[in-house]
């Protein structure tokens, strides 16, 4: 069996693709890679092909448009490894840094079900890592894990900085909820409320791409409304599992507060402030009883100062709260460029 099943999604990436490909050549003896392009419309299949042709081993998969969710799943369906690394086409691995891990894998006696480890956030130029403190650990679930990590404030939902245990997926059928942005969400969610065993390795292999996000972030789209539907469909998957988290714990209240304002809050409520079509979606998100319920709780209990702070803004003053917030992001953004150099 493979070591580790790389699933690589690909839509219309060309002028990243190669890189995320060619950093993977030194595993591909040992390990697995599954590409699949979700119909492109550039010339990323020409270089897929290209990639395949020099290494045949590789498996490609094309399909219709359908999805990041969708182009996960299908990877799924192939993977044969005994880990699952998710991979966005435009981002990439270390080949260095990742080698710590797998050799950390191929030494271990018991194998968890889940691998986290860090990674580096690359702009235009700069970079800075992320979480900056990153010490290795072991927890007996993932529940645990997932306690102390929101009580620290490293809880990441993203699934393409850890690795999966193929088994313990499969085991509780877990996939990604397609036709939704933001899946990984959910997913996380799901697979460390279910995981026996969670393992954290202080190293940074995945680098994440944010050349692009400018045009993102200031992009205004209905869609970004899914993660309310994910707020929902992890409130009703809290409330039917037998879990040592329920809905009213502090930690899914931050969970719920944390994701509504990283994905939605911290875009639209400046915005908000010129364009009718963002305030339309502002008043759809303070409208939502889950998250307004997350919000009030936030603002009276021992949370983060962060989130305390802006609870207490967004329930008594929504203009207040739209300019701190703007001014502490713009803040903060300038203190991790004037800090890049420590980072690496």
């Amino acid at each position: 069996m493979k070591l580790v099943s790389f699933i690589i999604p690909v839509y219309n990436v060309a002028s990243y693709v190669k890189r995320c490909l060619i950093n993977l050549v030194p595993y591909i003896l040992d390990n697995e890679i599954i590409i699949v392009n979700d119909g492109s419309t550039d010339s990323s299949q020409t270089i897929i092909d290209e990639f395949v042709s020099a290494y045949p081993s590789v498996v490609a998969i094309y399909q219709s448009n359908a999805g990041l969710s969708a182009a996960r799943n299908i990877g799924l369906k192939y993977a044969t490894g005994e880990y699952i690394c998710f991979i966005d086409s435009d981002d990439y691995i270390d080949p260095q840094e990742f080698s710590h891990i797998l050799k950390f894998l191929n030494n271990g006696i018991v194998l968890p079900d889940i691998v986290i480890y860090g990674r580096v956030d690359e702009y235009t130029g700069w970079y800075m890592k992320s979480p900056k403190n990153l010490f290795y650990c072991s927890y007996p679930s993932g529940q645990d894990y997932f306690k102390k990590a929101i009580a620290n404030g490293t809880f990441r939902t993203n699934a393409w900085d850890k690795l999966f245990r193929r088994k313990f997926i499969d085991d509780y059928g877990l996939r990604f909820v397609e036709g939704l942005l933001y899946e990984d969400m959910y997913f996380c969610l799901m697979a460390f409320m279910y995981s026996k065993t969670v393992l954290v390795l202080p190293y940074y292999p995945y680098h994440y791409i944010h050349y692009n996000t400018s045009s993102i972030t200031s992009l205004i789209r209905k869609k970004d409304l899914d993660v309310l539907k994910y707020v929902h469909l992890a409130y009703d998957f809290i409330s039917s599992g037998n879990f040592t988290i329920n809905t009213q714990t502090k930690e899914f209240q931050v969970l719920i507060y944390n994701w509504v304002s990283s994905c939605l809050m911290n875009k639209y409520a400046y915005l908000s402030l010129r364009d009718k079509e963002a305030q339309e979606i502002f008043k759809t998100v303070i409208s939502d009883n889950l998250f307004m319920s997350a919000v009030a709780y936030c603002s009276k209990n021992s949370v983060g100062v962060r989130q305390k702070f802006f609870s207490i803004l967004l329930l008594h003053s929504h203009f207040a709260y739209k300019l701190m917030l703007h001014m502490a992001l713009k803040m903060k953004k300038l203190k991790n460029k004037l800090s890049k150099k420590n980072d690496l």
